[in-house]
């Protein structure tokens, strides 16, 4: 059996412990985050509200993460799920991967490697870049994945 899936597996929980798991009222994300025209999907997207939002229309203050997840030099290869749609976007990778993505990824694309306690450290930092979708769609995006990602949970406990 291939080691990639166990390696993108722990890959995605280490970056929803560290980066995306921890509750707090201003940060939002999903997993396997579709999109139309043109037709694309990233590994994990999260939201977060900068500063305060009294008297601002929320959109405005809304920054997007999108990090993708790339076990192997193949899957980074393969043309699958490089889609840098976020005001900051990441790839999460083994740290020996990292030095040979990192010559051929954009410079404002970040780079984050297991560190220690099941955490993950960034190997470069991102650069904030203009977006290009309205956070309206980015946010209705998410939404719907979320959901998704509910009725399978709420099917799995009923089948019980």
């Amino acid at each position: 059996m291939s080691e990639r899936p166990v390696v993108t597996r722990d890959l995605g929980r280490r970056l929803v412990r560290q980066r995306l798991g921890n509750w707090r009222p201003d940060v939002y994300w999903a997993r396997e985050v579709s999109f139309y025209d043109p037709m694309m999907r990233v590994d994990f997207m999260q939201a977060s509200v900068r500063g305060r939002v009294v008297g601002a229309d929320i959109a405005d203050r809304l920054t997007f993460r999108v990090f993708e997840v790339k076990s192997s030099l193949a899957d980074f290869h393969s043309g699958h799920g490089l889609n840098f749609i976020g005001d900051l976007n990441y790839v999460v990778c083994p740290v020996e991967l990292a030095p040979s993505i990192c010559l051929e990824l954009p410079e404002q694309v970040g780079v984050l490697v297991p560190g220690p306690w099941n955490g993950l450290d960034s190997y470069r930092s991102a650069k904030r870049v203009a977006r290009l979708r309205s956070a309206s769609e980015m946010l209705l995006m998410m939404q719907r994945s979320s959901q998704r990602d509910a009725m399978k949970w709420m099917k799995g406990a009923t089948d019980e």
